[in-house]
């Protein structure tokens, strides 16, 4: 037989056990044990930042949703920019488009070729004008030196006339607008 002692009461009973154990686990498990109260504590945290993060979460998806109406808003207002861009630009052209009609009747009822040539002058100057009204230059650089990012060269013709490099005939007028070349001048430059 064993030389066990058997404990007389529970609380002996619990002595001895703990014995048994490894003493490191038992005060492991002890500082583990939290009481109701400190529970209760927690618990009501965990709720205060959980309310706190849904709150959160709620603005977050506001914010989205009225991004994206911005977004959508924006979206529309730019179609209708695109769309109408150039109404101003052809109001101004209504009243070119007048001038040429009352010329063409002119032209019509008229007997001197002289003052219906010097009408067309009118209208052309006056559209160019309208043109330049919206940023539009005419480039017309007969005598100018040739530069490539605002001429086209059409050939290149011996001349002792003009200087070497120099646009000595304009073929078709360039176009230049807002600064930006959208159409170069064809030109026939001089050579030696």
């Amino acid at each position: 037989m064993t030389d066990k002692k058997v404990p007389g009461s529970f609380a002996e009973a619990e002595k001895e056990r703990e014995k048994e154990l490894n003493i490191d686990d038992v005060a492991t498990a002890k500082s583990k044990t939290v009481d109701l109260a400190e529970f209760n504590k927690i618990a009501e945290e965990l709720e205060k930042y959980k309310a706190k993060a849904d709150d959160h979460w709620e603005r977050l998806l506001r914010k989205e949703a009225e991004l994206r109406n911005a977004e959508s808003r924006a979206q529309a207002a730019i179609s209708r920019e695109r769309k109408f861009a150039l109404e101003k630009i052809f109001k101004e052209m209504t009243v070119v488009l007048d001038s040429l009609d009352g010329g063409i009747e002119s032209i019509n009822a008229a007997e001197d070729v002289e003052s219906a040539k010097e009408g067309m002058q009118l209208i052309h100057t006056l559209f160019i004008d309208t043109l330049g009204k919206f940023g539009l230059e005419v480039l017309s650089p007969l005598g100018d030196k040739f530069d490539p990012t605002m001429h086209e060269a059409m050939t290149m013709v011996e001349s002792g006339e003009h200087e070497p490099n120099s646009i000595m005939q304009v073929v078709q007028k360039g176009y230049v607008l807002n600064g930006r070349v959208i159409r170069p001048a064809r030109v026939i430059v001089a050579k030696a």
